[in-house]
């Protein structure tokens, strides 16, 4: 990845001011309904503000904006979703049959500056959260109340994934909380083409997961080292 210095004078000398305004308008895969987007490009800031934009019943609204007035720029990225139909988005509304995800909400976060597309890509911190009512898993099981987060604590730091929710089993009318965690290592070293691990664990009912792999690069190796703990018990594994 390029570590050139970037040249945002051209940047410098915009200036544009421009607004959508739409009653709706339809979409491959999604049906656009009221939106109200404006741009702003001026002496290198540019700013992208989603006041309004209706997808299938749900709302995004956020801000984009990017600072490039000297030789170190910044991006901040704050969108929010609430409402979204995520069938509709992924086209599972037309295989009912398969796995579906329903209705739930999202907010994304980031943060990132630099003086080269290398830097920026090393000093980027995203977070992503999603709040989900159900995903249906066939044969009457479902995932319910899921709550689900990707996110890095500082720029280099490892990539975390959580997820939690309440595993149902509607034939038996049994259920059991889940929880999944997944830290692997961060991006740059994936970019780099180093190798990199993968390690995480799992809650579901009484059973304990544990999960630790290193994988090289190019992929030419992946042994998964588990351990499955329940009731007590441990049970190890490869």
């Amino acid at each position: 990845m390029p570590a050139d210095a970037l040249d945002f004078a051209v940047l410098r000398r915009l200036d544009v001011n421009a607004e959508i305004d739409s009653a709706g308008a339809v979409l491959p895969g999604a049906t656009i309904g009221r939106a109200l987007i404006k741009a702003r490009a001026k002496d290198g800031r540019v700013t992208l503000t989603i006041d309004e934009l209706d997808i299938d019943g749900g709302s995004v609204t956020g801000e984009i904006r990017f600072d490039g007035t000297s030789n170190t720029a910044a991006l901040d990225v704050s969108l929010e979703g609430s409402h979204i139909d995520f069938d509709v988005l992924a086209g599972f509304e037309q295989e009912p049959d398969k796995h579906t995800v329903g209705l739930g909400d999202f907010t994304v976060t980031a943060h990132t500056s630099g003086d080269s597309q290398k830097a920026l890509v090393k000093n980027f911190t995203p977070s992503v959260e999603a709040r989900l009512d159900s995903i249906t898993l066939g044969e009457g099981r479902s995932l319910d109340e899921v709550s689900i987060k990707v996110s890095t604590d500082s720029p280099g730091s490892d990539i975390r994934f959580d997820m939690s929710g309440t595993l149902s089993d509607h034939g038996k009318a049994d259920s059991h909380a889940v929880a999944f965690n997944i830290t692997t290592s961060p991006v740059t070293d994936w970019l780099a083409n180093q190798s990199f691990v993968i390690q995480g664990s799992a809650d579901i009912g009484e059973f304990h997961i544990q999960m630790r792999s290193e994988v090289d690069r190019p992929v030419t190796h992946f042994e998964p080292i588990l351990e499955v703990i329940a009731e007590g018990e441990s049970f190890g594994g490869d």
